[in-house]
């Protein structure tokens, strides 16, 4: 059963029961007080079972800004959540900071100075530059399509398989709104924390103009007079595979590089991840400020959806719809608030066009 296994509420049984409810969401075509029933009939034994028939009953969500710290659900969500972090680069900043959401916290544009001084000599003044901003909980999410016959199935198979389809989806999307560059915040999203950093353009994939773009992204930050206390290189894969192959007269200039996220580059902490593609960024994570809220779910077999990473909207002519009724999918419209900042734009830099083959 769905958490036979485990004797003890932890995070990995409660993001399991999260995904499993998600599925008998999903038999219940969005009906709570059904899927309440269904879950019930599936795992009669759960410890949650009391958790999921309260949710049924209130007239609320998980959504931040409607009555989130109320909602039994928003517990199982969090759990989601927790599981979710350790698998984006989120995990790779360990020393960045948590903060709430739609609460105002304090930020910094530049730093102070300190200098030697004589006896009987003035001391040095500076200015630290300090301002106000609000990490406000922008709404992500978006819907994830299983087979009426998988959404079905009791198994613990079944429950494992929705969960890491769900936790490969919102990974993906994670971590492309940190890394890419577009991203202004000028939309439903927040800004990317490459957006204001400064760009490098790669000079070339050889060993020489490789080795001199990174010490011109590690160049721009100290220029700044960024502290560098908890510095992380972030790159693709690929790159890292072409990265560790790099050699010159005196061998492998990072003979360190390697894809299981424990390698560095210069010493400096190296991450990996699939939204990087073609740029090498780096980004002192003591910098980083991290905001995200419980995840909610929802479902629906009775609708018709454009299968793609970038739906048109509004819809146009061309626009190709698929009905999941008549597929026989069902689809689960997962969302979460989440926000990021830097504390200090300039405390990233990135190398840009760096393409291998």
């Amino acid at each position: 059963m769905e958490d036979s296994l485990v004797p003890t509420a932890t995070t990995s049984a409660r993001s399991r029961a999260f995904c499993a409810y998600s599925a008998c969401l999903a038999q219940a075509r969005g009906d709570t007080l059904e899927a309440a029933v269904i879950y019930k009939s599936r795992f009669p034994r759960s410890l949650f079972l009391s958790t999921i028939e309260r949710s049924a009953v209130l007239p609320m969500s998980t959504a931040p800004g409607s009555a989130e710290a109320l909602s039994p659900l928003a517990d199982l969500g969090a759990a989601f959540v927790e599981i979710l972090r350790p698998r984006t680069l989120l995990n790779a900043f360990t020393a960045a900071r948590t903060a709430p959401l739609n609460v105002r916290i304090p930020l910094q544009a530049s730093g102070a100075r300190l200098a030697w001084a004589a006896e009987g000599a003035p001391l040095a003044v500076t200015n630290p530059t300090f301002a106000a901003g609000t990490l406000r909980a922008a709404r992500c999410g978006g819907v994830v399509v299983l087979t009426d016959e998988l959404v079905r199935c009791g198994s613990p198979n079944a429950v494992d398989l929705i969960q890491s389809d769900l936790l490969a989806a919102a990974r993906l999307f994670v971590d492309a709104g940190l890394l890419d560059p577009a991203a202004d915040g000028s939309g439903a999203s927040p800004a990317s924390l490459l957006n204001a950093a400064s760009e490098i353009v790669s000079g070339g994939t050889n060993a020489a103009t490789t080795l001199a773009d990174v010490h011109a992204a590690v160049a721009a930050l100290a220029v700044a007079e960024v502290a560098l206390v908890a510095p992380v290189f972030v790159t693709s894969a690929r790159i890292v595979v072409h990265l560790a192959g790099l050699r010159d007269a005196g061998g492998f200039i990072f003979p360190n590089a390697r894809l299981d996220g424990t390698g560095d580059l210069l010493g400096v902490p190296l991450a990996v991840s699939p939204a990087a593609a073609d740029i090498i960024a780096l980004i002192d994570a003591a910098e980083l400020l991290v905001g995200i809220g419980a995840a909610e779910i929802d479902a629906s077999r009775e609708a018709a959806v454009e299968m793609r990473d970038d739906p048109a909207d509004p819809t146009v002519a061309g626009t190709v719809l698929t009905s999941l009724f008549q597929r026989g999918l069902t689809g689960l419209r997962l969302t979460m608030g989440a926000n990021w900042r830097l504390r200090r734009a300039d405390a990233a830099a990135y190398i840009s066009g760096y393409v291998v083959t």
